[in-house]
């Protein structure tokens, strides 16, 4: 039974009961069903057309379902007074999603939030549909099995335990604010190890939904990549909360953006944070970065220096790069190359390569900090390169390094990681 999602919400016998029209007879929900229609590839109508045109800065809605969906919308943006039980985003998402792409194929729908107890709320939202069809086989606290063979299965954020299966529906919720301990980018490592498991199923749906955050992290690049382009396979929608939902009153949204302007932008209008940059803001490293340049080759009339991030080979990276000032007392500093070697590697190995880039720039002597003691000078040395100590610490390098950012002395290449 295929059952198409933006029709679901509005049918009584499928999910219309949690999303009823406001007491004044008024259907709030118009946008969001503009967007699930878009989503699942349905024709538009005049009205839903422009309505998806505002949320999606594109002219052109999607002519088949896409396979990734990123929405970004303020708190609130889909509960109202009126309806205090009305499923959240991230629980019709799941259910409709599952509405649509339903057959009888061995396969899973995976809601994933920050950890895995906020989120059993979406088993009861499921499990007390109307849909007949549904028979459910088991039900437990984090799981629901259906006899469509597809089962509804709560997740945490943790990229090395999601392999193995086929994913019908991903749903990455609030995935701006993932956090973990075992990964420093937890939402992109998990999108990484989704995706494979996407590719078997036909019409397969990522979907990531979260309000805005800092200017960082998979979300954010989706945005940057692909908000108001005509893809095929990929959609963002970003708003603010009124747009999604008008019982949220103007003034309370007034009040807290008075009170703290940039988290009440993130959290009302979904604009992203500029003030969370980690180091510094993202806007003043594009514009050091050359966009047209991968690395500088060696020129004669240039002095070169290098600096080395050294690593065991089993937990960190090791990091080369190579750099040089340009003539005159106010010369520019240019970094010509970047090179990441990510674990696991043969440290020896990695060592043996980056002194052949440095002998190619002509450089004799490299500077590092102190990691493991005796043993990274005593390899630079074995290849005749000098492995100097550096006399300040990176807390230092850091701190020294940031005006020079800000002041736009420093031009980057786009170097590319391995």
């Amino acid at each position: 039974m295929l059952i198409i999602p933006a029709r679901a919400i509005a049918d009584p016998n499928l999910l219309g009961r949690g999303f009823p029209p406001t007491p004044e007879g008024r259907d709030s929900w118009m946008r969001w069903r503009a967007v699930l229609k878009a989503m699942s590839g349905e024709p538009l109508n005049l009205l839903e057309r422009s309505l998806f045109r505002a949320v999606a800065g594109r002219r052109e809605e999607p002519a088949r379902p896409v396979k990734f969906a990123w929405v970004i919308v303020g708190r609130r943006s889909a509960r109202r007074q009126s309806a205090p039980r009305s499923p959240a985003p991230r629980r019709w998402a799941t259910i409709a999603s599952t509405c649509a792409l339903a057959k009888r194929q061995r396969s899973s729908v995976w809601p994933m939030a920050s950890n895995r107890p906020s989120s059993p709320s979406i088993i009861s939202a499921a499990h007390s549909t109307p849909i007949r069809c549904w028979r459910r086989w088991w039900r437990g606290e984090y799981s629901l099995e259906l006899n469509t063979e597809i089962e509804i299965l709560v997740l945490a954020n943790n990229y090395r335990s999601i392999r193995g299966r086929s994913i019908l529906v991903a749903i990455l919720d609030e995935c701006c604010f993932w956090r973990s301990e075992e990964s420093a980018t937890p939402d992109i490592e998990t999108y990484t190890a989704l995706v494979p498991s996407l590719v078997t199923l036909p019409n397969s749906m990522l979907i990531g939904i979260s309000s805005a955050y800092r200017k960082s992290g998979l979300m954010f690049e989706q945005y940057k990549q692909y908000f108001g382009v005509n893809d095929p396979d990929t959609l963002v929608i970003k708003d603010a909360t009124r747009e999604f939902n008008s019982t949220v009153p103007e003034s309370f949204i007034q009040q807290e953006l008075d009170r703290d302007p940039e988290a009440a932008a993130a959290e009302w209008l979904s604009e992203f944070r500029a003030d969370l940059a980690d180091y510094v803001q993202r806007e003043v490293i594009e514009d050091a970065v050359d966009s047209d340049c991968r690395e500088r080759p060696y020129h004669s009339g240039l002095r070169y220096v290098g600096f080395i991030d050294p690593s065991s080979g089993s937990g960190d990276s090791m990091t080369l790069a190579i750099a040089h000032k340009e003539s005159g007392p106010d010369g520019q500093l240019v970094l010509d190359y970047v090179r990441e070697r990510a674990p696991p590697f043969s440290p020896e190995d990695v060592v043996e390569e980056f002194c052949d880039t440095l002998k190619s720039y002509r450089i004799g002597r490299v500077t590092g900090d102190r990691y493991a003691g005796e043993w990274p000078r005593e390899q630079f040395r074995k290849r005749n390169i000098a492995y100097q100590l550096s006399e300040r610490p990176k807390t230092d390098i850091y701190r020294e390094c940031l005006p020079l950012f800000n002041s736009a002395e420093l031009d980057c290449s786009t170097t590319r990681v391995w």
